[in-house]
């Protein structure tokens, strides 16, 4: 048997649907966005070293060499220079797999 409701109960019940409704939404725990990865496909090595990602590794690298080629310590034309290969991106190279060399210190190595 139903019972009619009057415009002030369903009202009422209305009210207290959309509370029930916004309750369960903002209790909710809410997803965790995934980082994008930007989409480097196609880049030769050398376009590859002008991204922003190994601008930002690179400058970590001179940071923790003191800005000093570590084979003389010459402090100018410097530039870091990987020992492994081998990773998908250069920036993903471990600290111990990069190394502040100056230009002629690398080129050396690369003789």
């Amino acid at each position: 048997m139903n019972i009619p409701y009057s415009e002030k109960e369903k009202k009422q019940i209305k009210e207290q649907k959309k509370l029930i409704k916004w309750w369960k939404k903002s209790t909710k725990p809410k997803k965790k966005k995934k980082k994008r990865v930007k989409n480097y496909k196609g880049l030769n090595y050398t376009e590859l070293l002008k991204t922003p990602e190994w601008r930002k590794r690179r400058e970590q690298i001179l940071f923790r060499d003191n800005y000093t080629c570590q084979e003389c310590g010459f402090k100018t034309h410097l530039e870091v220079h990987h020992k492994k290969y081998g990773y998908k991106y250069p920036w993903m190279s471990p600290d111990k797999d990069l190394i502040t060399l100056c230009e002629i210190c690398h080129a050396k190595i690369h003789k």
